[in-house]
């Protein structure tokens, strides 16, 4: 991660410091921090704590003074409640939080952002072997207390997959938004996927690379798509795109057009 210069192995708040404000100066829209154990790599535990609170405070002061913000790639409830206190704006996977926890993401006025699919696929993908299978399993088993609690608090909640690992990662995206109507309506999903993305991409301020995201109007990046079916009836229609999707614009320019 270090050589592809897509992270830093940091420790105390010195660091951090120098840390945040490299990838900052060098064009960073805003700084992610691990601050608990991951499900898919193999030495830290879920319910490991990364980073001290004054690390933490490090990292979300510096990121303040670009005008921007701080999120965490966190899992267990400790962790959440830490980076919280410590000003994180945005809490990603969060998959064994607690009550409490989500109460607090609410409280505080922070985003959340938890990825279903991925933590689901990762139980067929890890043999009984992997140390990893545990902590897959750990995630998914609490994935359904955890949107019980986002929707119990009104949390506002972002949609992000995990998938990223090249096109066939990415062509399984909508399939995590699909999976979710199990917990929220159809229109709750599109909201996550459009309006509140936007809000947590405008946390980055002046930063922000794209203007205004998650609404149709004059000014915002508006990329349009019109489907031959109404989404917020079942989002579900937006996986069937090659049939579905009748209309594509993007940055004022029509990509297709089957209407």
């Amino acid at each position: 991660v270090e050589r592809m210069g897509l992270g830093l192995l940091v420790n105390g708040r010195d660091q951090m410091l120098q840390a945040v404000r490299h990838n900052l100066y060098q064009g960073a829209t805003q700084i992610k921090l691990a601050v608990s154990g991951g499900v898919s790599s193999y030495s830290d535990p879920l319910y490991a704590n990364e980073f001290l609170p004054e690390e933490i405070e490090a990292a979300v002061e510096a990121a303040e003074d670009y005008g921007t913000y701080v999120m965490t790639h966190v899992h267990n409830a400790v962790a959440i409640k830490r980076a919280l206190k410590a000003g994180v704006k945005s809490i990603e996977h969060g998959m064994l939080a607690d009550e409490e926890a989500i109460k607090m993401i609410a409280d505080m006025g922070a985003y959340a952002s938890v990825q279903a699919l991925v933590a689901k696929q990762l139980l067929s993908v890890y043999e009984e072997s992997d140390p990893r299978l545990a902590k897959a399993k750990a995630a998914w088993d609490n994935v359904g207390n955890v949107f019980g609690w986002i929707k119990k608090y009104n949390v506002t909640m972002g949609w992000g997959t995990d998938l990223l690992e090249g096109l066939e990662g990415r062509a399984q995206q909508l399939e995590d938004l699909i999976l979710r109507r199990q917990w929220f309506s159809s229109p709750e999903l599109m909201m996550q996927a459009t309006g509140n993305n936007g809000e947590i991409v405008a946390l980055s301020g002046k930063r922000n690379p794209y203007g205004k995201l998650g609404v149709i109007e004059e000014g915002a990046m508006a990329d349009v798509l019109i489907y031959s079916k109404n989404p917020l009836e079942d989002v579900a229609i937006i996986g069937d795109y090659e049939n579905n999707l009748k209309l594509i614009v993007k940055d004022g320019k029509v990509y297709k057009n089957s209407l």
